[in-house]
């Protein structure tokens, strides 16, 4: 008789990320308990941010490779001025949820004041992912994340 002993999995612990509640500009709101069972990406940005800008096509190229029910991605702007980001949003085309955080107070809760950041939260309300600062492999770090998370997480094989 043969015995095999498996060895315990190992399962990743992941800090829980902070509550946040926000408002859109088009009205919605929206809570980490609101989405729970989702991904979140939260993309912390600013109009006058040159990174930012740099960053925006890969948000978009992000935003259309992501399409799955399971997935929302929220910007959440530093501006300080209320018009300039909206008129930023209207012109470049930024289709997905935005909030207005002038204070960067929901920033802070992230333990980060650099723009662009961006944290990836987990259905369960873990923070799987967190980036302070735009680097030429942004997108790549992002894109694995999330597609890691929706595709081979434990948590993203639950009904």
């Amino acid at each position: 008789i043969h015995v095999f002993r498996s060895r315990p999995a190992v399962v990743a612990v992941f800090p829980t990320a902070p509550d946040f509640s926000l408002r859109t500009v088009d009205g919605q709101s929206y809570s980490r308990g609101d989405l729970h069972g989702k991904y979140i990406l939260l993309e912390f940005w600013a109009s006058w941010c040159g990174p930012c800008r740099e960053a925006l096509p890969e948000m978009f190229r992000l935003r259309r490779e992501f399409q799955d029910p399971r997935f929302v991605m929220i910007g959440v702007s530093e501006d300080e001025d209320q018009s300039k980001f909206e008129d930023f949003v209207a012109k470049q085309g930024i289709r997905w949820p935005q909030d207005w955080d002038p204070e960067g107070k929901l920033l802070a809760r992230f333990s980060s004041d650099a723009i662009p950041s961006y944290v990836l939260i987990g259905p369960d309300g873990s923070m799987r992912f967190l980036q302070k600062g735009y680097t030429a492999d942004t997108y790549l770090r992002l894109r694995h994340a999330i597609d890691d998370a929706l595709h081979n997480s434990v948590a993203a094989l639950k009904p």
